[in-house]
């Protein structure tokens, strides 16, 4: 059995926002969001944890002050809704973390599932600045040329191994 890595939890994420939940700008690595998600109506951020540790040490970062209490000014930077992603055995210990807060719990399923263990409450409700939709095209388009990068390197190796 393959061990589950962030990686398969954020390819889940957002195969379940783009193909599931039809949100049209869906990216890795945004800003600092392991998955930052948007449509015409409101963006949600999903941060992946696959060890206790790196759940509880989450909880340090500047940004989740700033969405505690959410200023009528920094919407632009605020995701409408903030989830943790998880591997099931941590489904407990993110939800007594999240327990008087505003965020949300998903537990991974499969390579091309996850479901919601708790519904975010929404920060705000601005839509999602464009700005903001800007980044999340600007990294999808690397993300596409890094994975067909990606792709023409393994088929090189390939040549190279009959040549």
């Amino acid at each position: 059995m393959t061990k589950t890595t962030s990686c398969h939890i954020k390819t889940a994420v957002m195969s379940d926002y783009r193909f599931n939940k039809s949100f049209h700008l869906v990216a890795s690595e945004v800003l600092n969001a392991d998955v930052l998600v948007a449509n015409n109506k409101k963006s949600v951020e999903i941060e992946v944890k696959i060890s206790k540790q790196d759940l509880l040490a989450d909880f340090k970062k500047a940004k989740h002050k700033k969405y505690a209490n959410v200023d009528n000014n920094y919407f632009d930077t605020i995701p409408n809704q903030f989830y943790f992603c998880v591997p099931t055995e941590l489904v407990d210990d993110a939800l007594k973390l999240v327990k008087n807060l505003p965020y949300g719990v998903m537990k991974y399923i499969s390579s091309e599932s996850v479901c919601v263990i708790k519904r975010a409450k929404f920060m705000h409700n601005e839509k999602p600045p464009q700005s903001l939709c800007k980044i999340i095209m600007l990294r999808m388009g690397s993300e596409l040329i890094n994975h067909k990068l990606d792709k023409l390197n393994i088929e090189s190796k390939k040549e190279d191994k009959f040549i």
